[in-house]
């Protein structure tokens, strides 16, 4: 066996070919981990440590996400230069934020890092308290911060509720209804599934709405059409308000009328916020 190796070793020491490729492999192999060595002190220079950090949020009204809080989660993150970190640790930092729904993190040469995020849109509140985004992701927040996002709003948050698993059902039926009932002065201000997956629906101007469910016989966006197109002909010719309407019939609504005594006329001032950006630059 020794003889064997002594021979195969002495073969390829005089082949002057083999000797050539085995030198250019050498030579090609010491190469390029001098430049990889070299790449990876350059970079780790404090020319390339992180200088600028660049903040793009996009909100649908006040901002929540603060320059400062990305700021301090990118540097508890950041293992390196702005070149050499590994961003994933810093992108899932941000992800976890409770007002970010999108976020995309990119390098910038040679001492800058861009952060370009979309913060959640609150658009309605869950009975429950929790507050419903326009995908139909349910937020919580403590009493504190419940208060400010309700009194900083812009629009009305709709109040919705139902069985567990229902919110984007609820979500679609609310803007549904929203839709038909903005073409004639109405706002819904509340909507509930029951557990019995019956609809009712609260107005701004006090009526409230029986819907039944969806498996009547006439369609429930059939229904609320034979309503809505009733209800101009109604206040002119009855000249009554409703404080009440039951539309679980397949052509006509029953219906109770508003004590004109304690009537006030109420009119929208906000529109539903369903029916409904800035870059900084922060030097470190």
């Amino acid at each position: 066996m020794i003889e064997l190796l002594k021979d195969t070793f002495l073969r390829f020491w005089n082949c002057a070919d083999c000797m050539n490729s085995l030198a250019k492999i050498l030579s090609f192999s010491s190469s390029l981990f001098l430049l990889i060595f070299f790449f990876s002190w350059a970079f780790s220079q404090p020319s390339f440590s992180l200088r600028h950090l660049i903040i793009d949020v996009k909100a649908s009204d006040t901002r929540h996400v603060q320059s400062e809080d990305l700021k301090r989660l990118v540097l508890q993150k950041l293992n390196g230069s702005a070149l050499t970190s590994d961003l994933s640790p810093v992108y899932e930092s941000i992800v976890s934020h409770p007002w970010v729904k999108e976020a995309t993190i990119r390098r910038i040469w040679p001492d800058t890092i861009l952060i370009s995020l979309i913060e959640h849109n609150i658009i309605g509140v869950w009975s429950d308290g929790r507050f419903i985004t326009e995908e139909g992701i349910l937020l919580q927040f403590n009493e504190f911060d419940r208060l400010a996002i309700t009194n900083e709003k812009n629009c009305k948050l709709m109040k919705l509720g139902g069985p567990p698993g229902t919110v984007e059902s609820v979500l679609a039926k609310a803007r549904m209804i929203s839709k038909k009932a903005k073409s004639i002065g109405l706002q819904p201000v509340g909507l509930q599934l029951t557990s019995q997956f019956d609809w009712k629906v609260n107005f701004s101007n006090g009526m409230k709405m029986e819907l039944g469910g969806d498996k009547l016989p006439t369609p429930l966006d059939e229904r609320l059409n034979n309503f809505f197109n009733s209800l101009d002909w109604f206040r002119q010719n009855i000249n009554k308000e409703l404080a009440y309407v039951d539309l679980r019939y397949a052509q006509g609504f029953a219906y109770k009328e508003l004590n004109k005594k304690n009537y006030k006329q109420s009119k929208p001032t906000l529109k539903n916020c369903f029916e409904k950006n800035d870059n900084q630059e922060v030097i470190l």
